[in-house]
């Protein structure tokens, strides 16, 4: 019955053609592009700055950008802008090789609660990359060992 009542909410809102293509312009392309735009050159310069030196490969950088794009949709209030939601994929990429000690943990940690009392900053964007990175590449690396297996065998 609920998933009938979906469905017919799904099709009336294909059916009006103008709404659809209005819905993909106005909700899908921000989340897109919002990575590319910056607040001000401080934001600018200071995803520049993480990101040099987080050493990345290109094939790492494209796979953080389509990772922390369903992370953009956690936004509690306006549109999230700037790099960090790919910055933060990135390290979540990287934690399962990083060896850090609980001094690095501990100001990481605070660093991170300290931006969700930040206006105008995403936490929930934060987090949510930092999660999504960290789970695909504990996935990426859990299937690569299987394989690794499966070929000595």
């Amino acid at each position: 019955m609920v998933l009938a009542a979906c469905f017919g909410i799904v099709l009336d809102y294909l059916e009006d053609s103008s709404r659809l293509s209005e819905g993909l312009f106005s909700t899908i392309l921000p989340h897109l592009v919002g990575q590319l735009l910056h607040a001000n050159l401080f934001h600018l310069l200071a995803n520049v700055y993480v990101l040099w030196l987080l050493r990345f490969s290109p094939r790492e950088l494209l796979a953080a950008y389509l990772l922390s794009i369903p992370a953009t949709f956690v936004v509690w209030s306006g549109q999230a802008m700037g790099f960090s939601s790919v910055l933060y994929a990135l390290m979540g990429m990287r934690l399962p090789r990083v060896r850090m000690s609980k001094a690095g943990w501990a100001v990481f940690i605070a660093a991170n609660v300290a931006t969700a009392f930040v206006p105008g900053i995403a936490f929930g964007v934060h987090v949510s990359a930092f999660a999504l990175g960290y789970v695909c590449q504990t996935i990426y690396t859990l299937y690569d060992e299987y394989r690794g297996a499966c070929q000595r065998k």
